[in-house]
């Protein structure tokens, strides 16, 4: 690599904590599908107690988190990769990081939980809730990616560079779309599985 390729993969691997799509695996995919195993596990140990808790906490991570981030961050880098790369991965880290690995940070995460939609049932929150988890994570985000700016002086996205204090609002307003997304999510559910289906699911956690 050449001197200069070095420091932005340095600077981009100090960073991968901050990036979403990092936090949509490493969190919040690990902590949903142990949080699956675990409840699997509990059921057929009998503890139906546990495994009531559980499978509600499962069905309020995968409804408000799980799906709506996962969506975005397909959605997003994608599209604004088909766009312009540069806006958010460099060509040069094509070098640095494997395309496997590309592909399971920003494809693999949808098809896993469109997946995960069509073969298990989730009981939904009420839309009031499941939106305000969903917009407090999002603001959350944005905050800290803002925090990180004035902390160091420089953004985790490149495509930051590019806007005006204007196209900044409205970047961060793209985040109002996973808003959209979990009312995606909360449709697809209803569609597959119907009322009656969530209902049978929900008197066997109890």
């Amino acid at each position: 690599f050449s001197r200069h390729n070095v420091i932005l993969f340095n600077v981009f691997v100090s960073n991968w904590y901050f990036r979403c799509s990092i936090w949509d695996i490493i969190v919040l995919q690990v902590v949903f599908y142990a949080v699956s195993l675990l409840t699997s596990i509990f059921i057929l140990m009998k503890k139906q107690r546990i495994s009531t808790i559980m499978i509600s906490f499962k069905d309020l991570i995968f409804s408000s988190l799980v799906f709506p981030t996962s969506t975005f961050v397909c959605a997003t880098f994608w599209s604004m990769y088909l766009y312009d790369r540069d806006l958010l991965y460099p060509k040069y880290m094509d070098s640095i990081i494997p395309e496997w690995v590309n592909h399971g940070m920003h494809t693999l995460v949808f098809p896993l939980t469109l997946v995960e939609t069509f073969v298990i049932p989730h009981q939904y929150p009420s839309v009031g809730k499941g939106l305000s988890i969903v917009g407090m994570t999002a603001l959350a985000y944005l905050l800290w990616i803002f925090y990180y700016f004035a902390k160091t002086g420089k953004w985790i996205y490149p495509v930051f560079k590019f806007l005006s204090p204007l196209g900044m609002i409205v970047f961060a307003g793209v985040a109002v779309i996973t808003l959209f997304y979990y009312m995606l999510g909360r449709f697809l559910n209803h569609m597959i599985w119907g009322e009656s289906m969530l209902d049978v699911h929900k008197k066997k956690s109890r």
